[in-house]
C-alpha cells in the first residue's frame, strides 16, 4: 500500500521539482542528504524519515515534504509508485545520517549473504553503499566516524570476496564511463578489491585496500575545481597544484587517527611510479607500498577508460596496450601482467 501522504503530495505534480532545474542556493540543501531509493529494500522498515523537495511557485520557497515516517514499512508498491513518478532519489535530514549509515550496513550485509540475490544485484548494492560513504566524506571531511563506517563496509565486502567472485565483467556493467572524483574513487576501490581477491589476499588486506582506495583522492577537496575540470592542457603551475593532493589527503586522514597504516600509504603513494618519476616522494620499485602499487595500476586504468574534461574514454584493450607498451616503467610489471590477466578472464 502506498502511504497516503505520498499519494496526496504527488496528486499535484507541479509542486514537485528536480533540484537541478532550479537555481537553488546551496544553503537551502545543506541540511539534507540525497539517497538513491534503490538503497531501500522493498518491504523493509525504514528507521529514518524520508523526504522529497516541494517547491511553492508563488512564494518561491523550497520545502522538504516527508514521504515516509521512521518505523514505516516501505512496500514494493511504494517503491513502484515512486518509480512511476520518475523519482529515483529522495532525501534524508542530516540528523538521521548515522541511522541511515546503520541501515545501509545492515542491508548490505543481509543482501550479500542472501542466496536469493544475484551477484550483479549484490555488486550494485555494494557500489551504492560505497557512493553514500564517499559523498559523505567529500561533503564534510571532518566527519571522522565515516572512516569507521567505511572500514566496516570494506570488511563486509572483503568477507564477501573471499566467498564469491566479483568479476571485472560484473563490475564494468555498473561502472560509470563519465569521470567524477566520486565515481572514480568507487571504481578504483571495487576493481582493486576484486583484483586483490584474485591475488589471494586475505580479507583484512582486501579491506585495508578498500578503505585507502575509497578515499585515495580525498585531497582533491582542497584543489581548485577550475583546475580539476579544465578541458585543456594544464600549465606547469596548475599541474604542480594538482600534485599536492596526495599529501593533503594523507595529512588530513592521518590527523583523524582512524585509518589503517596501509590505507594511508595508498592515499600518499598512489601516484608513485616504479621508475621513480612519480610524486609526491619520487619512490622507486619496492620502496612503494605493495597496496599503493596495485592502487597505481587500477587508478591509471580507470582514468584512461573514463571520459575526462580533456579526453574521451579509451576502450579497455587500448588502455591496457598503452599501459603495457608506453607506460610500463611506471608500474610493477609483474602486477600489471597479472592485472591484464585478471581483466581478461
Amino acid at each position: 500500500m502506498v502511504p497516503s501522504r505520498a499519494a496526496r503530495f504527488f496528486s499535484d505534480p507541479g509542486r514537485f521539482v528536480s533540484l537541478s532545474s532550479l537555481d537553488i542556493p546551496s544553503t537551502s540543501l545543506e541540511d539534507y542528504f540525497p539517497i538513491d531509493l534503490k538503497n531501500i529494500i522493498p518491504n523493509s522498515v525504514v528507521t529514518f524519515p524520508v523526504y522529497y523537495p516541494v517547491y511553492r511557485t508563488l512564494r518561491k520557497e523550497l520545502l522538504f515534504a516527508r514521504l515516509l515516517e521512521s518505523g514505516e514499512s516501505c512496500t514494493a508498491e511504494t517503491i513502484q509508485f515512486f518509480a512511476e513518478k520518475g523519482i529515483s532519489v529522495a532525501y534524508v535530514h542530516k540528523s538521521s545520517l548515522k541511522i541511515l549509515a546503520g541501515y545501509l550496513e545492515d542491508t548490505t550485509r543481509s543482501c550479500i549473504n542472501s542466496p536469493h540475490v544475484s551477484t550483479d544485484q549484490k555488486t550494485q548494492f555494494i557500489y551504492r553503499h560505497a557512493a553514500f560513504l564517499v559523498e559523505r566524506v567529500f561533503r564534510d571531511p571532518r566527519i571522522g566516524h565515516v572512516i569507521g563506517d567505511a572500514s566496516k563496509w570494506a570488511k563486509i565486502v572483503g568477507t564477501f570476496l573471499q566467498k564469491d567472485e566479483m568479476t571485472p565483467a560484473c563490475l564494468c556493467r555498473i561502472f560509470s564511463k563519465d569521470y567524477t572524483t566520486f565515481t572514480h574513487s568507487i571504481q578504483v576501490c571495487l576493481l582493486g578489491m576484486a583484483f586483490g581477491a584474485y591475488l589471494k589476499w586475505g580479507k583484512e588486506e582486501i579491506a585495508e585496500f578498500g578503505v585507502g582506495s575509497l578515499f585515495h583522492d580525498l585531497g582533491k577537496i582542497w584543489i581548485d575545481k577550475r583546475i580539476l575540470q579544465k578541458p585543456g592542457t594544464l600549465s606547469e603551475k596548475e599541474f604542480s597544484h594538482i600534485r599536492k593532493h596526495p599529501r593533503l589527503g594523507y595529512r588530513h586522514l592521518k590527523g583523524m587517527g582512524a585509518i589503517p597504516a596501509g590505507a594511508l600509504e595508498i592515499v600518499l603513494q598512489h601516484h608513485e611510479n616504479s621508475d621513480g618519476q612519480g610524486y609526491p616522494l619520487g619512490l622507486k620499485g619496492r620502496e612503494i607500498h605493495p597496496l599503493a602499487r596495485v592502487a597505481h595500476i587500477v587508478d591509471c586504468y580507470d582514468a584512461l577508460t573514463t571520459k575526462r574534461p580533456y579526453k574521451g574514454p579509451l576502450p579497455p584493450y587500448k588502455a591496457l596496450k598503452l599501459m603495457y607498451e608506453e607506460m610500463r616503467t611506471s608500474f610493477d610489471l609483474d602486477l600489471l601482467k597479472r592485472f591484464i590477466h585478471f581483466l581478461g578472464r
